[in-house]
């Protein structure tokens, strides 16, 4: 994969790199990234085969450099963006399609107020809890995914319990 990351976009972490290895993206599904920096995770999706992927994010640097790096590695055609905070950036008519996967990797360091762009609040869950709370808004089906990455320091016990509550078994 070719991957040019612009001054000022987040370089993809290692375990963002790890998580785009082992997406289990299906032939067709519909894929929406939250908060995608340069479209690493979007590309690996629609490299594995997903028929759309909705990138979002805040900031339009990131939303150039997934277009780029899109256009780069020949997906642009199944690769669209949106600019905006989580999930009030997909547009009505997406939402109304819904997707199959979920894939996110907010800021979770832990931080207290006035919170940066680069913190998860108090706990690290702030995003995480958000992401994990609405996701079955706009996903297609029960048997939706939703990939998310939680460091340790974001109170892992607190992000499975949300989990279990929003996706019990």
């Amino acid at each position: 994969m070719i991957m040019k990351v612009p001054q000022g976009v987040n370089v993809p972490p290692p375990s963002t790199i790890d998580l785009a290895a082992i997406l289990d993206i299906r032939a067709g599904e519909r894929v929406l990234e939250l908060g995608c920096g340069s479209g690493l995770l979007s590309i690996a999706a629609a490299k594995s085969g997903a028929s759309r992927v909705l990138a979002v994010d805040l900031d339009p640097c990131s939303l150039d450099a997934t277009l780029n790096n899109a256009r780069e590695n020949g997906v642009s055609d199944r690769v669209a963006i949106s600019g905006g905070s989580w999930y009030e950036a997909v547009p009505p008519e997406e939402r109304e399609k819904g997707f199959d996967v979920i894939i996110a990797t907010p800021p979770q360091t832990p931080g207290h107020w006035p919170f940066g762009p680069k913190y998860g609040g108090d706990d690290g869950t702030r995003h995480l809890l958000h992401i994990v709370e609405r996701a079955p808004g706009f996903l297609r089906t029960e048997s939706g995914r939703i990939w998310i990455l939680a460091i340790s320091l974001a109170n892992p016990g607190l992000l499975l319990k949300e989990l279990g509550n929003v996706f019990p078994r």
